[in-house]
């Protein structure tokens, strides 16, 4: 997992020339110009899903982990709490969905939780299964985007 605020990206070592893309992306759209649901920036390679929705308590949730994407999620408005923790420690709740690249998971021994207000972003790579969209004390609204980076 990254997490930083976006400002202070490219001073650690993880990088990659597509997550810099993405991330540039980040820095420079226009939130208001943005169509909810997917936003292409480079093809299949590198694409934003915008949501907007009311996040939900962490018990509501479950974990997911994709294979073919790490996902950068990036807080525009509201608060969002991500869950974390390793998929070799957590156990799939069912198959694996090839075609919208997922699994989801039980809640793992060893998660930690990350805080994303607006202009942080968090890194899942496929390792990490993740439980996006809680709330931190109560639900509330959140607008924000996932962009999907291409692994390889």
């Amino acid at each position: 997992m990254i997490f930083a605020p976006l400002d202070l990206y490219g001073l650690d070592p993880v990088t990659s020339a597509r997550l810099d893309r993405a991330l540039d992306w980040l820095r420079t759209v226009d939130p208001s110009t943005l169509e909810l649901g997917r936003n292409d920036i480079d093809g299949d390679d590198i694409f934003a899903n915008v949501l907007r929705f009311e996040t939900s308590p962490a018990g509501s949730k479950s974990y997911e982990a994709h294979r073919l994407y790490l996902d950068v999620h990036y807080v525009f408005e509201g608060t969002e709490v991500i869950g974390i923790t390793p998929t070799k420690d957590c156990l799939p709740q069912g198959d694996y969905n090839q075609e919208d690249d997922y699994c989801m998971y039980d809640d793992g021994s060893q998660e930690s939780w990350v805080t994303l207000k607006p202009g942080d972003f968090c890194v899942t790579p496929p390792y990490d299964a993740h439980k996006p969209g809680c709330c931190a004390e109560k639900p509330e609204p959140l607008y924000k985007a996932v962009v999907k980076v291409k692994i390889g």
